[in-house]
């Protein structure tokens, strides 16, 4: 307790000495002079003005960490309440029923066939047929069948469309061609495209594909008291 005293003394007196010295200083004697020669509204600015600038000087370490704080826990605010809404959406997502996988164009290629000589089509009326090859359409995996069949009326390609497309719900009729036959324009070459569209469940798979796993892979990149924080 002695030393700490001491210590004060010891510091006291020092600033006593370097005061009395720099009163002594040419230049601390001809600023007073000048000072002194203000007049009095002149010299209580100047004071004011040097008071403010101590006043800011020592207010600018609490107060710029108080902004940082502020500033701090406005963005962990923001932070959570997004980690809460992706939060309610993943476990929304997770208690809707899985969508079925529709069957392929290919794989009903039995029903196409019945359908086919439904409407009194011959197998040798059928010239072409075969399975589309698959295309992205937006995000969705496009896949088709198609058939290229001989001496149809308007009315025929037509019918036979129609049931081609209504043998699953999934299916749609993509296209339909038609090529009058030389040898008697009333009858035609039909070309008949049906598709449906799956989506790409193969990457929803994939581990580290989840909303979570990308909210972690985020988190890694921000500060540890933000993850200490969010993990409280």
């Amino acid at each position: 307790m002695d030393s700490i005293r001491s210590l004060i003394e010891n510091l006291k007196d020092r600033i006593k000495a370097a005061w009395a010295e720099q009163q002594e200083s040419e230049l601390f004697i001809s600023t007073k002079e000048k000072f002194e020669a203000l007049p009095m509204a002149a010299q209580r600015g100047i004071v004011v003005g040097i008071l403010f600038l101590l006043m800011l000087l020592v207010l600018w370490w609490p107060l710029s960490n108080f902004l940082d704080s502020t500033d701090f826990n406005g963005k962990f605010d923001e932070r959570r309440q997004t980690l809460k809404d992706l939060l309610r959406i993943e476990r929304d997502l997770a208690s809707q029923p899985t969508l079925p996988v529709p069957p392929t164009p290919s794989s009903m290629k039995a029903q196409f066939d019945l359908k086919i000589a439904g409407n009194g089509i011959k197998t040798e009326q059928v010239k072409d047929q075969g399975e589309l090859p698959p295309q992205n359409v937006s995000g969705a995996n496009q896949q088709g069948y198609q058939y290229r069949i001989a001496h149809l009326t308007v009315r025929q390609a037509m019918d036979l469309s129609y049931d081609l497309e209504h043998t699953d719900p999934s299916f749609k009729l993509a296209g339909i061609e038609l090529l009058a036959e030389p040898q008697d324009p009333h009858f035609y070459v039909v070309g008949i495209k049906i598709v449906n569209f799956a989506p790409k469940v193969a990457e929803a798979e994939i581990p580290g594909k989840g909303i979570i796993d990308a909210i972690k892979n985020k988190n890694k990149k921000d500060e540890p008291g933000d993850k200490e924080k969010i993990a409280e």
